[in-house]
């Protein structure tokens, strides 16, 4: 921990919960007869559908509706989960929350002298995520912010990763990624970065686990006291 002097973050699952709408779809089409486990429906719906929205190759609603018709929906059932999805979409963005703790972990580890970048997949621009980050009281805290829709790919691709680390001019040896996703933290490891895995599932693989990003936050503390005392 101590060499390290930049830590990239995926904000969603780690800032804020991204779970929300895929549960609420999940939940929506259970009552259409149709039934799966949260997680297996979740790595489904992102590599099936999302990925494409994230790199900017697909609208949402186009990549949602070719989705659900695979699943077999009909075409009204189809139509019904778009509009209601539109709409719930837009209650959670008005609502979104930083998850407990999170505000004060970023504040923690900025003052032991760590910089701080996005590496987000997300259908926003970077601009857009700097807005979200805004909402969330984390609007002035990175010195980068990169998306998947700007760059036109998405994790564990090895150029989100390069991009990165050029706009940041940082040695890849004294960078981490901090994410919750198997797949990202992979590509995080093959770049040269130190891998750390929050609020993760367990069979994540990653150089460091740990359960909140307070944890994190504690730990640089601890090994920097004179960077977090001055």
């Amino acid at each position: 921990m101590g060499c390290l002097q930049l830590l990239v973050f995926e904000p969603a699952g780690i800032f804020y919960d991204a779970s929300l709408w895929s549960r609420w779809l999940l939940a929506l089409l259970a009552r259409m007869g149709w039934r799966s486990g949260f997680r297996g429906f979740a790595e489904v719906l992102r590599g099936e559908c999302l990925q494409e929205v994230y790199a900017g190759r697909c609208a949402r609603p186009v990549a949602l509706r070719r989705f659900l018709r695979g699943l077999g929906l009909t075409g009204g059932q189809t139509e019904e989960v778009l509009a209601a999805s539109a709409a719930w979409r837009r209650q959670l963005d008005d609502t979104l929350r930083p998850l407990p703790g999170t505000r004060k972990a970023v504040a923690l580890i900025q003052q032991a002298g760590l910089r701080l970048a996005i590496l987000a997949d997300t259908e926003e621009t970077a601009a857009g995520m700097q807005a979200r980050l805004a909402t969330l009281g984390l609007g002035d805290n990175f010195a980068a912010v990169v998306t998947s829709r700007d760059l036109g790919c998405t994790k564990p691709e090895r150029q989100a990763y390069q991009s990165l680390q050029a706009k940041v001019a940082a040695d890849r040896r004294a960078m981490a990624f901090v994410g919750h996703d198997g797949n990202d933290l992979a590509g995080a490891g093959r770049a040269g970065w130190l891998r750390i895995a929050c609020q993760h599932a367990p069979t994540v693989e990653a150089d460091l686990h740990l359960n909140r990003l307070e944890d994190l936050a504690a730990l640089i503390q601890q090994s920097r006291p004179f960077a977090a005392a001055g």
